[in-house]
């Protein structure tokens, strides 16, 4: 996994990548996982964490500071997690 630039800076493309990719193992992983009621839930945090969190945040630290919609976008996901 790589990060996409757009030819003006932006890193939108790169941001809408993450978040749709997430997304897609939101659903999956919560219809099997999050919705049993047998799981405990410091467990389904751990798993949140290790799974889901470190995909999208992954290499996120090289990124240059997010404008304003590519934040809120980012940030709409990962508190979606939880």
């Amino acid at each position: 996994m790589g990060t996409i630039f757009h030819v003006n800076g932006t890193l939108a493309p790169e941001v809408t990548l993450r978040v749709g990719s997430i997304t897609g193992t939101m659903v999956s992983v919560r219809r099997r996982f999050f919705r049993n009621p047998l799981i405990q839930e410091c467990k389904k945090a751990q798993i949140a964490q290790s799974l889901m969190v470190s995909k999208i945040t992954h290499n996120a630290g090289t990124w240059p500071k997010l404008n304003h919609g590519e934040y809120h976008k980012f940030h709409t996901k990962v508190m979606a997690i939880f």
